[in-house]
């Protein structure tokens, strides 16, 4: 299958810088509000992050038409967005119901992105992208599974305050580390492609 490299290297590229802003929107709303008197500064981040999502979306609709699974990605993407929005106005077990959902559609949002990637790799016989795909996509998975476990014991212990933050914290810092593996595969990704 032919493919267009610079259509794949502008939606990879924008998807990559989507994603950069929301990691970079989100780590400074998280550190502003806990800073006294910058809880506006916190929302600029957030609406950051907004941005960045809806670059990602772009550049996945760029890429639609290449390759089937790039669809199904971005019809994986278009369903979490309104999972994640409702998730954040719920509390209790249906919260945790609709983040599990987020974080479900999320790495199969991502699994179909990689096997379309590796079908273009396999064109240019570039195994060495095939297995970063597979790594991501392994250290993407046990984030998720570390960070479901550190939300139920964050739920369990919501009475106590100073292990709750510690769970959250190290909640926060795997999803961001899974976040820099994703970005850093769409950059490289989209390099290798064009």
């Amino acid at each position: 299958m032919e493919y267009n490299g610079e259509r794949l290297y502008s939606g990879l590229h924008l998807m990559y810088l989507g994603q950069l802003v929301i990691v970079i929107g989100l780590f400074g709303a998280l550190l502003l509000l806990f800073i006294p008197g910058m809880f506006l500064m916190s929302l600029v981040g957030a609406m950051a992050s907004l941005v960045g999502a809806v670059m990602s979306i772009v550049g996945q609709f760029k890429l639609r038409n290449e390759h089937q699974d790039y669809m199904t990605s971005l019809m994986l993407m278009v369903i979490g967005f309104p999972l994640n929005l409702l998730s954040n106005k719920t509390t209790g077990m249906m919260s945790l119901v609709l983040d599990v959902a987020v974080m479900v559609c999320s790495l199969a949002q991502l699994y179909f992105l990689i096997r379309a990637n590796d079908s273009f790799f396999a064109q240019k016989g570039r195994e060495d992208m095939i297995e970063k795909g597979k790594q991501v996509f392994l250290i993407q998975v046990l984030c998720t599974v570390g960070a479901i476990v550190l939300g139920g014991a964050a739920e369990i212990f919501w009475e106590n305050l100073g292990t709750m933050i510690v769970l959250l914290a190290l909640m926060s810092i795997m999803t961001i580390a899974a976040a820099i593996f994703v970005i850093l595969y769409l950059k490289k990704s989209a390099i290798t492609l064009r």
